[in-house]
Order: C-alpha cells, then structure tokens, then sequence
C-alpha cells in the first residue's frame, strides 16, 4: 500500500506530461472545456461576460492550500478571474494598439510552454537559436544590412535598454569596466522628441544617465520632430562636449503614428559628427515597435500597385514610407510582433546593424562571437536577460511566414480604409476630427455637446471651471459608451484619454479616442457600428438636456492613462 506522501505525488504527477507524452491530449481537453465555458459569451466584447468583481480572489485566500484541488474547478475559478476581459477580436472593441494575435501563433507558442524549452542556450531550445537569426536576416534585408544581429526580448522598453547600452559602449569606451563615472567626462545624454515613448525616461534611469540627461526635443503639429530645433539641440550638447549615447527616431508612435524623416535626422547627425570631429558616432536608433510593418512599403511599386490600392490611402502610406526611405543609415530599431505582428505577448525583437556591437554589449572591446557547433552557442553574455522562453520567437516566425509582405500591407490597407470610415460617420455628427494629419489608424475626437457651441480650439482657451464641465463630459460619454445596461444600443469599448493636451491655463484636455484593430473589421461592417456610437451619444445629449444643466465632476475620473 502507498505510503501518504506517494500517493499525493501520484496525484500530482498526473497533471503533467508523462514520460511518453502520452497524455498530451490532456492539454486539448483542458482547452476544450475552457472554450466551451467561453461560447457562452461568444459575440461579446467582454471575455466570459461583463464581470469585473475580483474579490473573491481574496476571499478564502489566505494561505497556500494544505491539498491540491481539483483541475476542474482550479480552472473555473482561473477562467472566472479571466471573465470581464476585453476581446481584441471584436470589431466594437476600439481602444488602444492591442491586435488579436494569429491562432496558428498562440498554438505555436502554446507547443513551445508546454515543453518550455530555454532559449538562452541552443543545446536546450532545438532551432530557436537559427530560428531567430533567421527572422533577424529576413527582416535586415529590407534595411539592406549584412552584418546585424538582435535578440527577442521583454518589450518595447527593452530594445531601448539595448539601444541605449550600444550607445552608451560608443561614447564612454572604457563603460563596462570603469562604468560611468570613470569613463566620460560630461555625463552622457539620451536625444529624443517629446512624441517618443514615455519609458525612454525609465531606461536612463536604470542605466544610470538619469531622468535629467534624457533630453527632448520639439515636435511640428504632426508629432514630428522639428528638425531645425533638434539641430540647435544637438549642436548646443555637443559644444558642451556632452557625449550622445543615442538618438531616438520616431517610427510611429501609437496614437498619431508621428514618423520622422530619416534621412534629415541622419543628415543632421552626420554634419555635426564631423564638424565636431567626434571621434565616436552616435546611436541612431529607429523606435520602430509601432509601425514597422510600414517598413514592407518602402519597395512597393506604388505605380503598378499589384495590390489594387486605392489612391486616397496610397497617400497615405507614401506619406509615410517616403520619411523610412533612409532606413538603412540608423544603428538599430525594434519590433513589436504584439502590437502589429499578429503575435501574443510579449514578442518583442531589437536588432542592431552590427552584430559585434550587440555581442560586445558587456566589454569593452567590439568583438564579432562566431557561431559554434550546435551546444555551444549562448546567448546569456550579451542580453539582458537569462531566462527567456522560445515561444516569442515561434510565435513571430509562425505569423510572418503566414503574412509575408503583402499580408502586411493588406492590413495596414484595410485598416486605413476601416478608419476613414469611422472618420466619416462620426465627423458629421458631433464629433471634431482632431488628427487629419496622421496616417494610422487611431482618430482622436472632441465630442460636440449638442446644443453647446465650442470647438477643441476654443476649449484649450477657455477657464478652468469650462474644461472640467466638459471633460467629465467626455468621460460620462465614454461610460455610457461602455455600457449596453444605460444606453440600450451596444457596448463600445473606446478609449477615453484625459490629457491628450494641455489648454494655455495648464489644464489637461480630454478626448476619446477610437482605435481599430480587429482583423475581422471591414469598411462594410464598421459603418453600422459607427452610426451606432452617433446614436449613443445623441441619446446621451437628450438625457442631459432633459435632467442637470452641467455634468459635475465625477470623482473617479482619471487623471492620466498610458497615452
């Protein structure tokens, strides 16, 4: 008879693969029955229902079990902790950049979990190793580079940290060994627009250059960088003998898709390396996360337009693959197979133009590492991190075999096309259209109180006590949006954004924000919807006029979200 402890081992061992894999199937079961429960809220746009009371995660929760529960009901209460979440894949859910991602992707990446290989060694991660160089050569040639290399890693804030640290070993020779103090002079700094992402601040701090060193430069109407002020910038630094770890270049920030012209940073760069005779040149970094796949533009025929595109988007496009026709002359960029790659989180890429630099990362002398026999190649000595899971690699090579370049740009395309619809329908009915000038897909709205005569212009001069009546307006709009129980219509999930800018008293300003993702949205089926978020909000209006004379401020209104 077994003893206690062996038949709770029993037990335990169940619930993993067994020697043979003959219960692999296990996994498709626990699959099944998840799904199963999931179909009753299929067509929604929550996950499992709208249900966003947590507590009973806590309640009962205070210590680890004594013994282990069954996995069925382990797995309600996990799916029930799931249930409120937001479906990327339903077309009304328009409220940030988070794409579904492939389902042949997620099944990939569930393969590579389930027997959860480590990529930081290729003797115990199989091909991932040629795998991801792969994906790194593919995409370099559309830059046109031989001799790059990069590594997948944790997000878009770590390929900046990758950037950064390059450009750290560029300027400050002796870093890895005498660190900051000792190897620069002047305290090294970090050149970027105030349109580039905010984590940028994050990274100097964690290398050690400091919030204070992370200098931002102006940006035009479009969210790009003003050119002649970055040069003034650039030129003050250097005569001040500051060294440049790197130069950040916008590749389409998430709500304007801003892209800066590279080749007039690059010119800049390039003119003022020599006039002050530096004897390093600076990391040229192209925060590309958001809009790479514009990248698969820059070598479109645009006048034999295989893909049949239609003019008035081509413009668009053009616009921004023109500024990208300089790609090849930065130092790095990063790709975020998440946000525009069809991929589940997190499947992030930096890639530098010379491999030495990447594997040099913690030396101080660039040295090319040469690729071993299989068991011998490790990756730990020039990355970050040291556990890294495979699945990220898989799951953006499975979705870009899939895609191919003009999977890419039928996306893009489509969702351009699905845009201007929105823009259409909501511009005429009481929505001003705030961002004409971008060529992505979010459009930013000021939304028009009926019977009220305003503008966002006239808003951002307005008093301090007219902008928080109208922007608890905005955020009232947006919870009724969000709720089919009050507006009887539909649950719109958009985006409310309260500091989209700041008015001349230093007020913020809100706006909402609507932003398509989901692959199944078309010109045809969007219309509808749009005219639905109209009806909304003309029943809202009516619900005002009727009852209070204002809105007051509603206390749980949030002053800052991601932006």
């Amino acid at each position: 008879m077994k003893k206690c402890w062996e038949q709770e081992y029993s037990r335990l061992s169940e619930l993993f693969l067994s020697n043979d894999d003959s219960n692999s199937r296990l996994l498709v079961s626990y699959l099944m029955d998840i799904l199963a429960e999931l179909d009753k809220s299929a067509g929604d746009v929550y996950i499992g229902g709208k249900e966003h009371n947590y507590d009973f995660l806590l309640e009962n929760n205070h210590s680890v079990p004594e013994c282990g529960a069954k996995v069925g009901s382990v797995l309600l209460n996990a799916l029930k902790a799931l249930k409120g979440g937001l479906k990327w894949n339903n077309i009304a859910v328009m409220h940030n950049i988070n794409p579904q991602p492939m389902i042949a992707s997620v099944a990939i990446s569930t393969i590579c979990n389930l027997y959860n290989l480590n990529g930081i060694w290729d003797f115990v991660s199989a091909g991932a190793h040629s795998m991801e160089k792969g994906i790194i050569i593919q995409l370099s040639s559309v830059f046109g580079w031989n001799e790059s290399d990069g590594v997948f890693t944790f997000g878009g804030k770590g390929c900046l940290t990758y950037a950064v640290r390059i450009g750290l070993n560029r300027c400050c020779k002796s870093l890895s060994s005498r660190g900051l103090r000792f190897s620069c002079e002047e305290s090294p700094v970090v050149v970027t627009s105030v349109a580039n992402h905010y984590t940028i601040n994050t990274v100097c701090s964690l290398l050690g250059i400091g919030i204070d060193n992370c200098i931002m430069t102006p940006v035009l109407d479009d969210d790009c960088t003003d050119i002649e002020s970055f040069e003034e910038i650039l030129e003050e630094l250097l005569s001040a003998k500051k060294p440049i770890a790197c130069i950040i270049i916008s590749g389409g920030n998430t709500l304007h898709l801003a892209v800066d012209n590279v080749n007039a940073v690059c010119d800049v760069v390039d003119k003022l390396a020599l006039k002050y005779r530096l004897s390093y040149k600076p990391y040229i970094y192209l925060d590309f996360v958001v809009g790479w796949p514009w990248m698969f533009f820059v070598d479109y025929d645009f006048k034999i337009n295989k893909l049949s595109i239609p003019l008035k988007t081509i413009k668009k496009i053009r616009t921004i693959s023109d500024k990208l026709c300089g790609i090849n002359r930065v130092d790095g960029f990063g790709v975020d197979f998440h946000k525009t790659g069809f991929c589940p989180y997190v499947s992030s890429l930096f890639i530098t133009k010379y491999g030495a630099e990447l594997h040099s990362i913690h030396k101080d002398e660039v040295k090319l590492l040469s690729k071993n026999d299989y068991g011998n190649n490790f990756s730990q000595h020039h990355m970050i991190e040291h556990s890294r899971s495979i699945a990220p690699i898989f799951s953006a090579f499975v979705a870009m075999q899939l895609s191919g370049k003009n999977g890419f740009r039928s996306y893009i395309v489509n969702m351009l096309r699905v845009s201007d619809v929105i823009v259409s329908t909501l511009s005429n009915s009481g929505f001003e259209y705030l961002n004409p000038f971008s060529c992505g897909f979010a459009s930013v709205f000021c939304p028009i109180r009926a019977s009220c005569d305003y503008s966002y212009d006239s808003l951002l001069n307005s008093t301090i006590e007219d902008i928080e009546i109208y922007n608890s307006y905005v955020f009232e709009l947006f919870n009724y949006l969000l709720s089919k129980e009050k507006n009887d219509i539909g649950d719109f999930i958009l985006r409310f954004l309260p500091q989209y800018c700041k008015a001349r008293n230093g007020e913020n300003v809100a706006v909402i924000v609507v932003y398509p993702m989901a692959m199944c949205s078309t010109e045809n089926n969007i219309k509808p919807i749009a005219e639905k978020i109209v009806s909304v909000k003309k029943k809202f209006d009516k619900l005002l006029s009727d009852g209070e004379r204002y809105i007051k401020k509603n206390n749980s209104m949030p002053n800052h979200v991601p932006k």
